[in-house]
């Protein structure tokens, strides 16, 4: 029987350092959560007009017609910088 030598080194680089995420680093579904603060899914949907399932479509990553979106900027108050953002 063979004996396996266990002498091969490999260099490990160190990760990069962590840094704190910049506006636009974060998902939708991570800033629709975070302005959401305390309103539920159902509140949110409702003040927006929209349904319950494309809040949580959103908010699992997905995608929704761009009223909707605009409807629920408007609903969290961010309508207007919303708008602005589209028209470029």
């Amino acid at each position: 029987m063979r004996s396996i030598s266990h002498s091969t080194s490999f260099t490990t680089r160190p990760f990069p350092p962590l840094r704190p995420r910049q506006g636009s680093e974060y998902s939708t579904a991570e800033r629709l959560k975070s302005l959401r603060g305390g309103l539920t899914q159902e509140g949110l949907a409702q003040a927006a007009s929209v349904s319950v399932g494309v809040v949580r479509e959103l908010e699992r990553g997905g995608t929704a017609p761009l009223p909707s979106l605009l409807s629920i900027a408007d609903a969290l108050g961010t309508g207007r910088r919303a708008r602005e953002y589209t028209r470029r």
